[in-house]
């Protein structure tokens, strides 16, 4: 688990082994898998992470979506002003290769 106080983008990076995991496992279901999706993340102001939905998805099975939201409980990132919603844009493609893209915040 990262540590609390990250700044967001840190903290994303840290949770890529939490991902290649949900990823992991599509792909022994589905050698040929691969799908993208962005998550819609709501942190609190002490930045403790309140909500995970999924925005978008394309070709992820719901159980893959449900592991990647998962991926996000009990974390905390750095404080913020405000409650702010953090796109967390996804993708595994053909060949395994896991990405975690840049996310996207606002308040």
């Amino acid at each position: 688990m990262p540590p609390a106080g990250l700044t967001i983008q840190a903290t994303v990076a840290a949770l890529r082994p939490r991902f290649q995991r949900c990823f992991q496992a599509l792909l022994n279901e589905d050698p040929r898998g691969e799908g993208s999706a962005v998550l819609q993340v709501t942190i609190a102001p002490d930045g403790e992470v309140r909500t995970v939905t999924v925005a978008r998805s394309d070709g992820f099975p719901d159980k893959t979506l449900a592991c990647l939201q998962r991926a996000f409980a009990g974390i905390h990132t750095q404080a913020l002003p405000e409650e702010t919603l953090v796109n967390v844009p996804v993708r595994l493609v053909q060949g395994g290769r896991a990405d975690g893209g840049a996310p996207d915040a606002s308040p």
